[in-house]
């Protein structure tokens, strides 16, 4: 098996320090870099916002300190004795607002998002997704009485607590416009368009 041939590899990036020397060793390479960005700047003005006065290192500090942080949480039961599913196909979980029963026949299941298959659904989750369907239960799906902590952990990083309490808890079946709910249904519909 042969080397790649190149390496990538994270560098981070100069202090103000570390630039003012590197400034001060390679004059000519500095002007050359301080004449492209002026030319970019003219070609390009709204790529260049006025930032305030900020050291890099408190840039870095403020982006440090907006990464998630770890959340602790425990395992929790809807106080609508709502249960909640795990779907094997979308490995994603949903609160079931009204159950479909027995039998797919007998009418449809009313489910609200609550995690997302990938990063940028989270936005959806967020928005109080509402679906209603009658596809019969998969082969590995779970319904459970108590979403486990792990769930309501990766829900806090993403939404934060008082979304995740209304998610967890609100009582949105009677609040539902049906007919606005069918205009609005693209793989659900976002609560705020279908609300009474």
């Amino acid at each position: 098996m042969s080397k790649p041939r190149f390496e990538f590899r994270k560098v981070p990036p100069m202090t103000e320090a570390e630039q003012a020397a590197y400034r001060k060793a390679h004059p000519d390479k500095a002007a050359a870099t301080d004449a492209m960005l002026e030319q970019l700047r003219k070609q390009y003005p709204e790529a260049f916002v006025a930032q305030p006065n900020v050291s890099q290192e408190a840039n870095m500090a403020d982006t440090q300190a907006q990464q998630p942080q770890v959340v602790v949480a425990h395992p929790v039961v809807s106080r609508n004795g709502d249960m909640f599913v795990y779907s094997s196909y979308w490995h994603t979980w949903s609160r079931v607002l009204k159950p479909m029963r027995n039998n797919p026949m007998r009418g449809n299941q009313v489910e609200l998002d609550l995690t997302s298959h990938s990063a940028v659904h989270w936005s959806r989750v967020s928005m109080l997704n509402i679906r209603k369907h009658c596809t019969a239960p998969h082969m590995g799906d779970r319904v459970v009485a108590e979403l486990p902590a792990e769930v309501v952990a990766e829900m806090t990083q993403w939404m934060g607590a008082a979304l995740v309490e209304r998610l967890l808890h609100e009582n949105f079946m009677p609040h539902i416009d049906w007919a606005a709910y069918e205009r609005a249904c693209n793989g659900g519909c976002p609560f705020e368009f279908c609300s009474k």
